[in-house]
């Protein structure tokens, strides 16, 4: 960590990876400030361990306040998953990213900046995806916005010289995890899990800790500066095992199997990526997750391992014991 430049910003601290990445930095001792929501709760832990700046990425003027006397800034706010409209992840997530980036850039800050797999768009369910891969055709909101978030990353950092990486999560599970643990156990106590197709594709998991022992790595290396880097625990977990998995830990049995392509077809007459027309009934799958949970997520981790000696830390049976335990806790 020596080289890491601080005090340390974190955009999105209160969420599911924000919360763990405060955490890890403040059991290093590090300076940290969170720029959060004015109505955002924070946890108690932080005490005054944490300067709280209160504000919005989607306005200058806050980012601006955050990032003073700020060296490092680990950017995570964004909207998540297939909810709002096309309009609403543009807004917070690409000219939010471009708030912290110039403001970063003005400031001589270093930036690390999580985008998603969903990068990819649909060269997912194609092909191993490497750092140096073209994009694929994005999938949904989401996708589309991921990819614009790195494009102007880029742009700004050939106007400036803005120090930034790109992060690459693949799909990120652990306790707290609203797609891939919170809402995949909801779904199943309803009835409603399902494993789509024959299941055998692998489910391209990585666990937070994991995540966040790569955000930290790549903070604080001036090598990775410039660089985009996938972060995926490479496991040979299949998505038959996973949601299985998931089912066990409630008390459910081995889960049903539906084919994609109905499923598919469902979801093309519900949205129109190409058109920006978000999913209608949200009842119903989107592409974006029908990308991810329909195909073998094969993400190539090479640059991360080699250039920065990064290995997942917290295994697979780990990550599950502590869900198992979480699960425990609040009686579900």
């Amino acid at each position: 960590m020596a080289n890491l430049r601080t005090p340390v910003l974190v955009t999105g601290a209160g969420g599911f990876i924000g919360r763990r990445l405060v955490a890890q930095l403040l059991d290093r001792d590090i300076e940290i400030a969170a720029l959060a929501l004015p109505t955002e709760s924070t946890p108690e832990a932080w005490g005054d361990r944490v300067r709280i700046v209160r504000g919005d990425v989607r306005k200058r003027e806050d980012v601006d306040q955050a990032l003073r006397g700020i060296g490092t800034v680990f950017h995570l706010a964004a909207l998540v998953g297939t909810a709002g409209s096309y309009e609403d992840h543009w807004a917070v997530t690409v000219e939010g990213s471009r708030n912290v980036y110039e403001a970063a850039a003005e400031a001589g800050a270093r930036v690390v900046v999580t985008t998603s797999i969903c990068a990819y768009g649909d060269r997912i369910a194609k092909d191993v995806c490497a750092e140096d891969s073209e994009r694929g055709v994005y999938q949904g909101q989401y996708g589309r916005a991921k990819q614009a978030q790195e494009d102007v990353a880029h742009e700004v950092q050939e106007k400036t010289g803005l120090a930034v990486t790109i992060v690459r999560p693949s799909n990120v599970y652990g306790v707290g995890s609203g797609p891939w643990v919170e809402g995949m156990i909801a779904l199943i106590q309803m009835g409603l899990g399902m494993v789509i197709g024959d299941g055998t594709g692998n489910a391209g998991l990585v666990h937070v800790d994991n995540l966040v022992d790569a955000l930290l790595l790549l903070g604080a290396s001036d090598e990775a500066i410039g660089r985009t880097y996938n972060v995926c625990d490479g496991s040979d977990v299949t998505w038959r095992r996973y949601m299985d998995d998931l089912a066990a830990l409630v008390g459910v049995g081995s889960l049903p199997t539906t084919p994609l392509e109905p499923l598919r077809a469902a979801a093309l007459a519900n949205e129109d990526p190409a058109r920006q027309q978000a999913p209608k009934d949200e009842a119903l799958m989107p592409l974006e997750a029908l990308n991810l949970i329909g195909s073998d997520n094969r993400f190539d981790t090479t640059r991360l391992r080699t250039e920065l000696g990064w290995s997942p830390r917290v295994s697979y049976a780990e990550g599950l014991a502590e869900i198992k335990a979480d699960l425990a806790t609040r009686g579900a």
